[in-house]
């Protein structure tokens, strides 16, 4: 956000004409914007009416358009830049690299790295060569060590997003309080696996 509406603006006030390129980077500011919350509005649809298929597909998108609208209001309130930050980092940075640390392990040590490779070479229709090394050795060694390393300083090394400007003017109380809530924000999200994991063990148990 501080690139985007303070950084950018700044620079390109001093351009000649600036009144037109600050005209153009707005709008490609609301492209990007409108394009990325079609896809994850409908990622988020899909799902909802993949598991509800009797319910009205326009209705749920017309719900989680009101939702993601309510949800949305509290970050043009006062305190709407702090609750961006935060969700921004725990709810993004820090939730994200956790998934995708569970997510790639799963893939590499679990599955199997090897066996990856073979299903490519069955998809497209490709021979093994020489190069199938490198990708091997990303999935295999370099991403399952490399993405929890990131996960475990982010959660038990880096300060957070207020430790430095941006947490100037706030109380070490209101500090406190946004880290708790953040970290239940992530907490909640990487919880979603292991229950999403029992479900699915218990129902193919009980041969649904």
């Amino acid at each position: 956000a501080g690139l985007a509406f303070i950084s950018y603006p700044e620079v390109l006030a001093s351009f000649p004409a600036s009144n037109f390129f600050a005209v153009v980077f707005f709008l490609m500011l609301i492209t990007l914007g409108l394009g990325s919350a079609i896809g994850l509005l409908g990622s988020v649809t899909t799902t909802i009416c993949d598991s509800f298929p009797n319910v009205n597909k326009k209705t749920i998108i017309k719900v989680c358009c009101v939702l993601g609208f309510a949800i949305g209001l509290f970050y043009i309130t006062p305190g709407g830049m702090l609750m961006l930050d935060m969700v921004d980092h725990y709810g993004g940075t820090m939730l994200i690299l956790g998934l995708a640390s569970i997510e790639i392990i799963g893939i590499a040590w679990i599955y199997g790295a090897n066996v990856v490779m073979r299903d490519f070479h069955f998809m497209f229709t490709t021979e093994p060569w020489v190069g199938d090394w490198y990708w091997r050795l990303c999935w295999g060694l370099v991403c399952p060590l490399l993405l929890p390393a990131l996960f475990l300083y982010l959660v038990f090394v880096d300060a957070g997003p207020f430790s430095g400007p941006a947490g100037e003017g706030l109380q070490e109380s209101s500090k406190t309080a946004l880290a708790l809530v953040g970290y239940c924000i992530a907490g909640l999200g990487l919880f979603l696996v292991p229950l999403h994991t029992l479900a699915s063990v218990t129902a193919e148990e009980e041969g649904e």
